[in-house]
C-alpha cells in the first residue's frame, strides 16, 4: 500500500480489508464492520448456490480510496447503488459513475481499472459476483442466452463505458432494496437471497435491459423519498407515523406515496412494516436470550399475544417453537468468486 497525502491506494480488495483488520469492531461469519483512520466500512457477504457471491457494502471514506479491479470475459456481476456514488476509472472504457438507483453490469469485452471512493462521500451498494459459466449452470443455458441478449441490446444506452448505469424498473429496484434491508434470521436469509437472485435475472430478461421503457415513471425525488419510509418506520417502531404524518414529512401526495411504495416494495406500507417487525422479532429469537414479551415490545407490538398471533400467521409456528427448532447457522465469508479478480 502506498500513501498519497489525502489518498490511499491498494493492490486489491484483499489488501484493503487486510489493512483494516486492526480496527475491526464487529465480526461474525456473515458481516464485518471496521472504523479505520481512512474509512468506516460495513461488509456483508453471502455465497449463494455455493458459487455466487452476494456483497452488501457500505463505505464512508476519510480520504480518497483507490482499489483496482480486473474482470475478464468470464466474469459476471450486477451492481446496484442504494445510496451515494462510486467512480470507476476504466483503462479500456473511460470513467463512469455508479450513483444512487443505478444498475450496472460487467462489460462483454472485459474491464480493468480502479474503484474510486471519494473522501467524505458515502456509498452503499449491492452486488452479485460470479462467472458466466456458473450463472449459465444455475439459470439454464437457454435463459442465460436470453440474459446475454438483454444485456447486449444496444437500443438507447451506450455501452462505451463498460457499465450500463441505467435507472432500472421499479420492480428491480424493489428487489435490490429488499436485499439491502433484509432482516430475516440466518436460517431463512440464504433462501431469500437466492430467490431474489433468480427474480432479478428473470426481470432483467423480461424488461430486456437496457431500453427506454426500463426507466421508472417516478421521478428521482419521489423515488428517494419513498425509499426512506421503511427506515423511518423502524426508527420509530414504538410509535410509527401515520400516512398523514409521512406525507407531511416527505412532501409527497398520499396517492403517489402509497402507489409508489407498493410498486417498489411489492406490498402496502404498513404490511411491509409489520413484516419487517416480525423479521426483527425472529432474528432476536435466535440471537438473544430476551423473553418473548420483551421481544414483542422491541418489535413494536403492544403485548405478547398480538406478537405471537402475527408471528404464527407468518411463520406457521409460535415464537417459542421457532426458537427451539432453529439454531444459528451463518454462511462463511468469501471475498471473491473463482475467476473474478477484484
Amino acid at each position: 500500500m502506498r500513501r498519497h497525502y489525502n489518498s490511499e491506494r491498494f493492490r486489491d480488495f484483499i489488501e484493503f480489508f487486510d489493512a483494516m483488520n486492526d480496527w475491526r469492531e464487529l465480526n461474525d461469519d456473515c458481516a464485518c464492520r471496521w472504523v479505520a483512520p481512512f474509512a468506516e466500512v460495513k461488509m456483508e457477504t453471502h455465497q449463494l448456490f455455493g458459487r455466487v457471491d452476494l456483497r452488501i457494502l457500505e463505505i464512508l471514506p476519510s480520504v480518497d480510496i483507490y482499489i483496482p479491479y480486473e474482470c475478464d470475459r468470464s466474469c459476471f456481476s450486477f451492481s446496484y447503488c442504494v445510496d451515494g456514488n462510486m467512480l470507476l476509472q476504466d483503462r479500456y472504457h473511460g470513467d463512469s459513475v455508479l450513483k444512487a438507483n443505478r444498475l450496472s453490469a460487467t462489460s462483454m469485452t472485459g474491464m480493468k481499472g480502479d474503484h474510486v471512493f471519494h473522501m467524505n462521500e458515502p456509498f452503499k451498494g449491492v452486488a452479485f459476483v460470479s462467472t458466466r459459466e456458473t450463472v449459465s449452470d444455475i439459470v439454464g443455458e437457454s435463459r442465460h442466452k436470453l440474459l446475454s441478449e438483454a444485456l447486449s441490446n444496444d437500443t438507447s444506452y451506450s455501452r462505451k463505458n463498460g457499465f450500463l448505469g441505467v435507472a432500472p424498473p421499479s420492480d428491480i429496484t424493489g428487489s435490490f432494496l429488499q436485499i439491502a434491508n433484509c432482516r430475516y434470521p440466518a436460517t431463512t436469509r440464504q433462501f431469500f437471497f437466492e430467490s431474489k437472485f433468480m427474480e432479478i435475472m428473470s426481470m432483467i430478461i423480461a424488461h430486456n435491459l437496457p431500453v427506454d421503457k426500463c426507466v421508472t415513471c417516478m421521478g428521482e425525488f419521489e423515488m428517494k423519498q419513498i425509499k426512506k419510509i421503511p427506515k423511518i418506520l423502524m426508527e420509530r417502531i414504538d410509535r410509527p407515523p401515520s400516512i398523514t404524518e409521512l406525507v407531511r414529512e416527505l412532501s409527497l401526495s398520499a396517492t403517489t406515496m402509497k402507489s409508489g411504495f407498493k410498486e417498489i416494495f411489492g406490498e402496502p406500507i404498513y404490511t411491509h412494516h409489520r413484516n419487517l417487525c416480525l423479521e426483527l422479532g425472529a432474528m432476536m429469537l435466535l440471537n438473544t436470550t430476551k423473553s418473548i414479551l420483551q421481544i414483542s415490545l422491541d418489535a413494536g407490538y403492544s403485548n405478547g399475544e398480538n406478537f405471537c398471533n402475527a408471528f404464527k400467521k407468518r411463520y406457521g409456528i409460535s415464537p417459542s417453537q421457532y426458537r427451539k427448532q432453529n439454531k444459528l447457522s451463518m454462511p462463511k465469508v468469501f471475498w471473491s468468486a473463482p475467476g473474478v479478480r477484484l
